[in-house]
């Protein structure tokens, strides 16, 4: 049976290749960090957005593990805790950009139920 080696010249293009990705990846990072220095209101509320969405897909995958749990009450705090995850992180996902005015700081507090 044959063995394959590898050869200085599979090295050099995976190398070659990977660096490339990271010089893409360094140059968007620079890119998105000058348009967050640039527009950080909709930085902020673009955060508060992913982050919200993180939170709820978060919560919803602690409400799927709640029926691995072996008794009913660990079900039920799991239930509890799921659902009330995935519902607060709710509350910062509709947000808009008309929320967060210049004139005042984008804070937790100012995105709360408005409508």
């Amino acid at each position: 049976m044959p063995t394959e080696t590898m050869t200085t010249q599979s090295v050099a293009g995976a190398f070659k290749q990977a660096a490339g990705l990271s010089i893409g990846y360094a140059v968007l990072m620079i890119v998105l960090g000058v348009l967050a220095v640039a527009v950080p209101q909709a930085t902020g509320v673009g955060v508060a957005m992913v982050v919200a969405w993180i939170t709820i897909f978060g919560g919803l995958a602690h409400l799927a593990y709640a029926f691995a749990a072996e008794s009913a009450g660990t079900v039920l705090w799991r239930l509890l805790i799921g659902s009330s995850t995935s519902q607060g992180a709710s509350i910062l996902r509709p947000i808009r950009a008309s929320a967060c005015r210049p004139s005042r700081w984008c804070s937790p507090g100012s995105f709360s139920l408005k409508a």
